[in-house]
């Protein structure tokens, strides 16, 4: 517990405003579990040091290393990890509006350097305090600050490591052919580590793509609540992407020998 901790319980002060912070990398489904999870224990660490949780900032799906290209508004275009609730939060914070941040381990909060040096600057602006379920994450001297450097340095080489081999597996399954894994596209199924189109769903495919590709959203949505083809296989409602996996199984449908 920090100083300003031990000054809070030592005076009986009105307990601190939390800002609670969680995030997943991969959550396909969009079940939200892992950060239902996480904001309960945050919610737990906040409630056991007397501290008042008056915002949380969810961010499900969402990479805290993989970069995009944006415009910023000067017109220059830069390579940037994207997260909007991060970047809210900080400014929830640096606008006073809470006196600590948690976030359930250092890598749910940063795994760019850039974020983290963002998250310094606020604390510094802000005079907030900055904590973790897992005591991984603190920001109260410079010894603290050196080493969330460093492990979000080793994090970050962490992160491209396992993208690089993941690229590379992926690779040498499309020269062989096989299903690297992952959602199979309406269309098709999985069968000994193929895809293969399902005689069912495959058929259907080629009906939306034949009455024309921009209605194909509605034909997609009418068949919602029909028994052969009532979703993807995922089981989430059918999207602008789904509708692509579904074009593509269209064409590979009509290539194939009847």
């Amino acid at each position: 517990m920090g100083h300003n901790d031990q000054q809070e319980q030592a005076t009986g002060a009105a307990p601190l405003r939390a800002v609670v912070y969680v995030r997943i990398s991969d959550d396909p489904e969009g079940t939200e579990r892992g950060v239902d999870r996480q904001e309960a224990d945050c919610r737990a660490y906040a409630e056991a040091h007397g501290w008042e949780v008056v915002a949380v900032f969810r961010e499900n799906d969402t990479s805290a290393f993989k970069q995009r290209t944006i415009t910023l508004p000067s017109g220059e275009r830069v390579r940037r990890v994207v997260r909007p609730q991060f970047r809210a939060m900080l400014t929830h914070l640096t606008g006073g509006q809470a006196q600590v941040m948690i976030a359930y381990d250092l890598d749910r909060a940063v795994r760019d350097p850039r974020d983290l040096e963002d998250l310094i600057d606020a604390k510094v602006l802000g005079g907030f305090e900055v904590r973790s379920v897992t005591g991984s994450l603190r920001l109260d001297t410079d010894s603290d600050v050196a080493m969330a450097r460093v492990l979000v340095a080793m994090a970050n080489k962490s992160s491209a490591d396992t993208a690089r081999r993941v690229a590379r597996a992926a690779k040498q399954q499309a020269i062989e052919g096989s299903w690297h894994g992952g959602r199979v596209p309406f269309g098709y199924r999985a069968e000994n580590g193929f895809l293969v189109i399902d005689p069912v769903t495959g058929p259907l495919a080629v009906e939306a793509m034949q009455r024309f590709w921009p209605v194909s959203r509605c034909i997609g949505f009418g068949w919602t609540g029909t028994s052969a083809a009532s979703s993807p296989p995922t089981g989430c409602a059918w999207t602008d992407r789904t509708l692509k996996l579904l074009r593509h199984v269209s064409r590979q449908t009509m290539r194939s020998p009847a």
